[in-house]
């Protein structure tokens, strides 16, 4: 009802994804795919049947490439939780997740799929001085490069969703800074 929502486009068409809300407030990730001129029935991303009754306010990421499709999510059913989960068909269906942090975590993720298939995830992390905003690549079975810290932020909801994208060999981030007066800032991270 509220949690921000993101879109892809796949060689098959675009995807859609965002937090679906079932009758007993169930609060998992789905995706739609437009194919045929037509939406698709919305998709599991995975049952992790976080039951809350109230909107967290914390959506979903998703990158494409081809037919290769990354979702990235805030999830709290026991802890709070960022996973990821890939998929090879366009979003049709979806590997098992991968755990990409656990425990003291904001979310407030974003995805971008990489040339050689991993996926770099980034999120807000509290700390003693307010947040960080992290990013780390993961591939289909875990961590596949160490976690870097990209800047300082806060965990106040002024301080909005981070976001990053590919730009020329590297990713471009870009987050509101919420002090006085709040102001944009970015950071530009080469790939190895």
């Amino acid at each position: 009802d509220c949690c921000q929502t993101d879109a892809a486009l796949t060689t098959e068409g675009p995807v859609v994804v965002y937090r679906d809300r079932s009758e007993r407030e169930v609060r998992d990730i789905a995706l739609v795919r437009h194919s045929g001129g037509r939406w698709s029935e919305p998709v599991h991303v995975h049952d992790d049947g976080w039951v809350i009754d109230a909107c967290p306010v914390n959506g979903p990421a998703v990158d494409a490439s081809g037919r290769t499709v990354a979702v990235a999510w805030f999830t709290a059913p026991d802890v709070p939780r960022i996973r990821l989960a890939f998929s090879e068909d366009a979003g049709r269906t979806f590997g098992p997740a991968v755990e990409v942090a656990s425990g003291d975590v904001t979310g407030r993720v974003d995805v971008v799929l990489l040339d050689d298939g991993r996926a770099v995830v980034s999120w807000l992390q509290p700390s003693t001085d307010g947040a960080e905003i992290r990013a780390q690549p993961f591939d289909r079975h875990g961590p596949a490069g160490a976690p870097v810290t990209v800047a300082a932020s806060s965990v106040q909801r002024a301080s909005g969703f981070p976001q990053m994208v590919r730009a020329g060999d590297g990713l471009l981030f870009a987050w509101t800074d919420s002090g006085e007066p709040s102001q944009v800032r970015t950071a530009y991270a080469t790939l190895r």
